[in-house]
Formats: structure tokens, C-alpha cells, sequence
């Protein structure tokens, strides 16, 4: 990242296919509005021969959460830390100035790419593209790949949540914090605010797993009332997760 000398930086760290306008698109978009920070759109998944196999990275729900970045404040922000979004780092561009808010970027469990949304989305302004500029190359080595929508995988990975994986997101979530208060940027009360709720509510988490699981039950029954669901995680989908690997573990 240092040694991009551009006024926008875009993520090449792969074996994806960018397609003929996606640097027109997204420098047209940036000098259009100063104001952009960040952009980053929908993908093909195709096979390992670039065939399109007529899926998209983002479902229809979730593209349309990010259609409201743009004009929201902070809404990519919170639905990155609550991970209602996957921001993926083949289709990112960034400004240049950020650099210093970015680097050095710390190995965590949020990888370079989501280390950079959320630092730049908590500070300025977010855009998403539903058009697709790039495909989604999958074959055996992809690092992550295409891993669809589907609630049944979700709960069947439920078995391997554990207390290490809370205590992983919780560890990057306190770096967040701490790079965010390190620099002197404006606006970031509300983005600190936000994560030092989710930071609360995970060290509570943590300490369910030396408990009995009738109470690790209650209190994420009490999240999920509460609303904290709802605002800093994946609602019904994070809160039965937590609760087959609380009662699993």
C-alpha cells in the first residue's frame, strides 16, 4: 500500500478478473464526488476459467442495505462491525489520504480488506456499486471464495464457534478502537461509541462460556430482546449461531 503512488489505491491481491471499464467507472465516480472515501461494488462468480456461473457476492437484501451508504452516515460502518456486510477487498478502491488511518494493518481476524471499510467508513464516505466490475474466480485454493447465502451452512458451522473465535473478533475490534483513537480525526464519536458497545457485549459473551449453559441461554435471550441483535450482529442469524455453539461447547 505504501509504495502506490496514485490518489486512489485499488486492492489487486488476487487472482480475479477485473473487466475493461471497472478503472473508468470507479475514477469517474471519484472525481465526480470528493466526498466518496471508499467504493466498492458487486462481482461475477465464475468458475476457474472466468465462466460466469450467474451469481452474484451479494444477495438482493444486502445490496440494497449497501445502496443507503452513500447518503447515511456511518451505516456501512456499523454494518461492517456487525458484519451484516462482507466488504471484499477485489472490488475496493480507496483515496490515498486514508493511508495513515490504514497502515501498518495489523493481522487480524477482519483481513486487510475489512480492516480498511471499517476504518475509512467510520470516519467518511462510503459507496456501493451494484453494477459488477470483476469476476469472482473460484477454484481449490481460494483463500475464502464464494460461500452463497445459505441459514442451514450457517448453523451447521454453529459447531465451530468457540470461545477462541469470540475472543479473535473481540482482540480486532479493540485494535479498531484503539487505531481510531490514536488519530486525531473528526467525527468518530458516534464510530467509537458503536464499537465499544459490541466490544461490551462480547467480553459478556466470553465470560458465558464459564458458566452453565441454562445461563449462557438466558443472557443471549436477553441480547436478542434487547435489541443488541439486532444492532451490532447478524439478528436471528448471529443469535442462533451463538446459541447452538453456547449449548454445544
Amino acid at each position: 500500500l505504501k509504495h502506490a503512488n496514485g490518489d486512489i489505491i485499488f486492492f489487486s491481491d488476487q487472482d480475479d478478473y477485473w473487466l475493461s471499464n471497472k478503472i473508468e467507472k470507479y475514477m469517474s465516480v471519484f472525481e465526480d464526488n470528493k466526498e466518496i472515501a471508499y467504493i466498492f461494488s458487486d462481482l461475477k462468480v465464475a468458475d476457474e476459467n472466468l465462466n460466469d456461473l450467474g451469481k452474484s457476492l451479494y444477495s438482493p437484501k444486502t445490496a440494497e442495505l449497501a445502496h443507503n451508504y452513500e447518503k447515511t452516515p456511518l451505516a456501512a460502518f456499523k454494518d461492517i462491525i456487525s458484519v451484516k456486510v462482507f466488504v471484499n477487498g477485489a472490488t475496493s478502491a480507496f483515496r490515498r489520504e486514508f493511508l495513515s488511518l490504514i497502515c501498518p494493518v495489523p493481522v487480524t481476524t477482519m483481513l486487510h480488506d475489512g480492516w480498511t471499510a471499517a476504518l475509512i467508513s467510520a470516519v467518511a464516505k462510503v459507496k456501493f456499486l451494484s453494477e459488477k466490475y470483476s469476476l469472482y474466480r473460484q477454484h481449490r485454493d481460494n483463500v475464502i471464495g464464494y460461500r452463497g447465502y445459505s441459514f442451514l451452512r450457517r448453523l451447521k458451522n454453529a459447531a465451530k464457534e468457540n470461545k477462541q473465535r469470540k475472543i479473535d473478533e473481540l482482540n480486532c475490534l479493540r485494535l479498531l478502537l484503539k487505531r481510531l483513537n490514536e488519530l486525531n480525526i473528526t467525527h468518530k464519536q458516534e464510530s467509537t461509541s458503536f464499537l465499544m458497545n459490541k466490544i461490551e457485549i462480547l467480553e459478556r459473551h466470553i465470560k458465558l462460556y464459564e458458566t452453565n449453559k441454562a445461563s449462557r441461554a438466558f443472557s443471549l435471550i436477553y441480547d436478542l430482546t434487547a435489541g443488541n441483535y439486532n444492532v451490532y450482529f447478524q439478528k436471528m442469524k448471529s443469535f442462533c449461531t451463538d446459541l447452538a455453539a453456547m449449548l454445544t461447547n
